[in-house]
């Protein structure tokens, strides 16, 4: 069973919702959880670009394993 996403956690979406133009496999960001089972999830392209803020279940998402090939990269504090 897929555990619970973590607030700030990157998932994927497990299922493709095309009326907001995305594919099963799409990478967000939790900003929020909800009980029982909700989770509010940013989209965004690959330049950074809003795609979606959705609120889903937790079945709609899988959560994403630290280094997993294709997750978003690190980002580093500007200089």
């Amino acid at each position: 069973m897929n555990r619970r996403p973590k607030l700030f956690e990157v998932v994927t979406l497990a299922r493709p919702v095309p009326e907001h133009g995305l594919a099963a496999g799409a990478q967000g960001a939790v900003l929020e959880l909800y009980d029982p089972d909700g989770v509010e999830v940013e989209f965004l392209d690959a330049d950074g670009s809003h795609l979606a803020v959705l609120t889903l279940r937790d079945h709609d998402v899988r959560c994403r394993s630290d280094g997993e090939p294709g997750a978003f990269p690190q980002t580093h504090p500007r200089r």
